[in-house]
């Protein structure tokens, strides 16, 4: 069926921007046919594409979608909470959708396989052994405790990740020599032999069993090179290229949904990382790629300024997902928000492939992905993950092209001494003091919430999501030696883009306002939720409205958004509130 009330949209804003169909295809990266079909109503802009045309044409996707429309929810949750009159004796709402969709979150077996060794008393081998040997068939399918760590209710939004060990035989240790065999991109003959009779067979098995499990689909941990080249051989991108052509190929056909691509010869060739998203473009439509620049976890990208940065920044042009690569205790939150803030404050979203995504993956860190928009590479179970994966039904990871990044001139520096080395393969630092500066304030797609704190300044991120509108708001814990874990609970003023957004809030807080664009209407009433409830609470009378100001205190933030688990333990507060009619 024609909708001409889209068609007709887009045409006039079109003109209006004095394009043609050929201008505006050439800005999106297609054709003008395309840009012709919208026009006359025969098909629609998806996914980022909308996002892309609405920075275009000087509108919002709510608007392309309606055809102009105003007041129409496009991104709705599961309830009709938006126009309810809920009487809290009787009503039961859910701000939750209760569906997880996928969103490039993935749950990645690299820190499952270490615990897996430890549990099972593997202690024969050295490290690397011994965690590649727990990658095979029937520790993954046989357990589901060893790997599988969410409920099926989460598993939906993730793709299942096999990480370093899945292609290479048992007792690959890291020596040179046995570093070459990597990126032949076969499942393991003697690991993963019982799924089928060749490495294709295999693959598409696997994709199965994960599927089986609940999993939106399989992901890939991939060596960016040619296994048996030799120790001194150097990669030679456009002799290489047949090869990935033909790895792509496979990955299509078997349903591989996700290519993690970490360390290898080709690592630090822009040109060969290119040359995979060509191919993977090309050959293989469904599969997202990720990249990396490759870091240690204490002396990584540090500034806009850095090498680094500027390497990530490349890199970012030719990716789906750009992962911000290893941190580690106890810095590793402001590590992670250190190399975001020194990718995004010198990038240039228009240098960007508009065949990619464009987002950025923040590995462990789910406070940061929901403060910042970033997706997550999930390697260990944390009470805060399940929370912030549900935020994400509601906000989900959005790319660099969609949102503005901006942040405080006030910096903070973190700190720790290390009276011992923090790991065997970082010996050097024993002894040592590692610092860490960030901007106090970060934000995406939102003006720069407003900060008073008397002491110790927080770590505050924000975000505005480009389509749902739902804003984030986190605040970090701080980590000034010798204390790994400080509190700085400040009064925090965050600005969402509507009156009917809902708001994220992770972390501790003195206390929230929130400043609505237009005055809050007597009839309203404030629901709060923890995000791992299904149900939310009407805290109107916990709470002061001002005209258009909603000020939440701490403490209520804290009584909402820190449900005990079976153990008792708490997590830091994650909670979802809203203003209902």
């Amino acid at each position: 069926m024609k909708d001409t009330a889209f068609g007709n949209y887009i045409c006039k804003l079109r003109k209006e921007k004095g394009l043609t169909q050929t201008q505006l295809g050439k800005k999106l990266g297609l054709s003008n046919k395309a840009i012709s079909r919208w026009e006359n109503g025969l098909s629609k802009p998806q996914g980022n594409c909308i996002l892309r045309l609405a920075a275009i044409l000087d509108t919002t996707a709510d608007r392309i979608l309606t055809g102009g429309k105003t007041g129409e929810t496009i991104f709705s949750n599961t309830e009709p909470v938006q126009n309810a009159t809920p009487d809290p004796k009787s009503s039961h709402i859910n701000l939750i959708p209760k569906q997880a969709k996928p969103n490039g979150n993935y749950l990645c077996t690299w820190i499952l396989q270490q615990k897996t060794a430890d549990r099972l008393g593997l202690y024969e081998k050295s490290s690397f052994q011994r965690w590649r040997n727990c990658l095979n068939a029937e520790l993954l399918f046989e357990e589901e405790s060893n790997y599988h760590i969410f409920k099926p209710e989460y598993r939906p939004g993730l793709y299942f990740l096999l990480d370093d060990g899945w292609d290479v035989p048992y007792d690959t240790d890291n020596s040179a020599a046995e570093r070459d065999i990597f990126g032949s991109m076969e499942p393991d003959q003697e690991k993963f032999g019982a799924l089928g009779n060749s490495p294709s067979e295999i693959l598409a098995e696997l994709v199965k069993k994960v599927k089986k499990l609940g999993y939106a689909g399989l992901g890939l941990w991939v060596a960016p090179q040619r296994p048996g080249l030799g120790v001194d051989v150097e990669e030679n991108t456009e002799e290489a290229r047949e090869y990935w052509i033909a790895k792509a190929k496979e990955s299509e056909k078997a349903g591989v949904s996700y290519w993690k691509v970490d360390w290898g010869k080709g690592q630090n060739m822009h040109s060969y990382r290119k040359m995979m998203t060509e191919c993977v473009k090309k050959y293989a439509p469904h599969l997202a790629i990720e990249h990396a620049v490759p870091q240690l976890p204490f002396s990584g990208a540090t500034d806009p300024n850095c090498s680094l940065a500027e390497s990530m920044r490349t890199e970012m042009q030719i990716s789906d997902y750009l992962r911000t690569y290893d941190v580690s205790e106890p810095l590793e939150d402001c590590a992670t928000v250190c190399r975001v803030y020194s990718l995004l404050q010198g990038l240039n979203p228009n240098s960007l492939s508009p065949f990619v995504l464009g987002k950025i993956n923040v590995e462990n860190q789910p406070l940061v992905a929901a403060g910042l928009g970033c997706s997550l590479g999930i390697m260990f179970y944390k009470k805060e993950t399940e929370a912030v994966l549900r935020w994400q039904r509601l906000a989900p990871p959005f790319s660099v092209k969609d949102a503005d990044f901006s942040c405080s001139r006030e910096q903070i520096t973190d700190s720790i001494f290390f009276s011992r080395a923090p790991s065997s393969w970082l010996k050097d630092l024993e002894g040592k003091e590692v610092t860490q500066t960030t901007p106090m304030v970060c934000a995406r797609g939102t003006k720069l919430p407003k900060v008073l704190a008397n002491g110790v300044l927080p770590r505050i991120l924000a975000s505005s999501h480009p389509v749902t509108h739902n804003y984030a708001v986190a605040s970090l814990k701080r980590c000034i030696d010798p204390n790994r874990e400080l509190i700085a609970a400040a009064d925090v003023t965050i600005y969402p883009q509507s009156n009917r957004s809902i708001i994220g809030i992770f972390g501790y807080f003195n206390s929230l306002t929130v400043e609505f664009p237009e005055n809050i209407l007597k009839n309203a009433a404030v629901y709060a939720q923890c995000l791992l409830c299904n149900s939310a609470v009407n805290v109107t009378k916990e709470v002061q409205i001002n005209q258009n100001k909603l000020t939440i205190p701490g403490r209520l933030l804290r009584l909402y958004g820190n449900e005990k688990s079976n153990s008792g333990t708490l997590y830091d507060p994650c909670l979802a509130i809203q203003l209902i009619y």
